[in-house]
């Protein structure tokens, strides 16, 4: 079924995307949450499940993410694992302000979306991607 161009079945695919975005949302939340508390085994369980939420979800395409959001992501992942709060806390501010930057940009780009437009993490060779 159609409704003004949109079919079901693209319906069901955005909600699909957006059940992703919500996760992404969690998982960026609980990783700042627990640098702010200084609970970094908490922010490393989190990273390592958008990590795999990627994985489960990489899209197909090969360069079709945001280079500087790859390596702010993969910094992250770095600073984490040294296990310095501070460090990861100063990777996760940098990280959101160029993700907040992306995001404006695509707004800009593709017109005000409806919602938050898609976003995965890369994974080890992938890059990070916030465009469908």
């Amino acid at each position: 079924m159609s409704v003004n161009g949109v079919s079901a079945g693209s319906n069901a695919g955005l909600g699909a995307v957006q059940g992703v975005v919500n996760q992404w949302k969690q998982g960026l939340g609980q990783i700042q949450s627990s640098l702010q508390s200084g609970d970094i085994a908490s922010a490393q369980k989190a990273y390592q499940s958008l990590v795999k939420l990627h994985q489960d979800n990489a899209p197909s395409r090969q360069g079709a993410g945001n280079p500087t959001l790859t390596a702010d992501f993969q910094a992250l992942g770095e600073a984490l694992k040294t296990g310095d709060v501070n460090n990861a806390q100063n990777v996760f501010d940098h990280f959101h302000t160029d993700l907040a930057a992306a995001k404006q940009t695509w707004q800009a780009n593709h017109g005000q979306p409806t919602s938050t437009p898609p976003t995965s993490a890369p994974s080890e060779g992938s890059t990070f991607s916030i465009y469908a």
